[in-house]
């Protein structure tokens, strides 16, 4: 088994993202990762098992 996520998805999901950042917007995120000293805020994408 792997995980795909469409190049697409995860393209236009950045890019819209930056935008945000460039224009002083806040990014809505829909969970956390922790990385070993704090948990980061993330936008995770849902993945396809094939």
């Amino acid at each position: 088994m792997t995980v795909y996520k469409s190049i697409q998805l995860l393209a236009t999901n950045a890019a819209e993202m930056a935008m945000k950042v460039a224009n002083g917007e806040k990014i809505e995120t829909n969970s956390t990762v922790n990385n070993g000293q704090i948990d980061v805020p993330s936008v995770l994408l849902e993945p396809v098992k094939i």
